[in-house]
């Protein structure tokens, strides 16, 4: 008994540094997932990420560079299923300490409607070609965290190219 809550102890202890990264599909490419928004969620405070435009001009700089099709699509063209976000979100917030913690999650998403029709009603549902996500911490703000996030998330797009 006392092993395991040791082990869930522990694993309290180490499960909020961990992240994960991954591209769903092992064969999908830029390309395959059509025309690409840059989307940022600004969920921080306290100063925790003040490079928001620089870290978009840089994810749409990459991008361009990967090869990808960038576009400025509205919400319709998004509900369709006809766009995909390079979404990036940041939630962080300052501690008393002034140390700033939160979390950054960098994907490609969509919305992509299923074959299954009920009726008038049809299945419609977010689609993710990849999801990362990192624990942020830092004495100052997050904003390069941010920027490898950003990196490293395009980086592993351009190698499939």
């Amino acid at each position: 008994m006392h092993r395991v809550l040791k082990f869930v102890l522990l694993l309290t202890l180490l499960a909020p540094t961990l992240g994960f990264s991954g591209i769903t599909d092992p064969d999908i490419t830029l390309e395959d997932i059509g025309a690409i928004r840059v989307r940022l969620l600004d969920q921080a405070s306290g100063g925790c990420w003040t490079n928001i435009k620089e870290v978009k001009n840089y994810a749409e700089d990459k991008l361009e560079m990967a090869g990808a099709d960038l576009s400025d699509f509205d919400n319709t063209d998004e509900l369709a299923g006809l766009n995909t976000n390079f979404e990036i979100m940041v939630s962080g917030w300052r501690l008393k300490s002034g140390l700033c913690v939160g979390y950054g999650r960098i994907s490609f998403n969509g919305f992509s409607s299923s074959p299954l029709n009920l009726g008038m009603l049809g299945m419609l549902g977010m689609l993710y070609f990849s999801n990362y996500t990192v624990q942020l911490q830092n004495p100052k703000n997050s904003n390069y965290q941010i920027l490898n996030i950003v990196q490293g998330a395009i980086a592993e797009w351009e190698e499939r190219n």
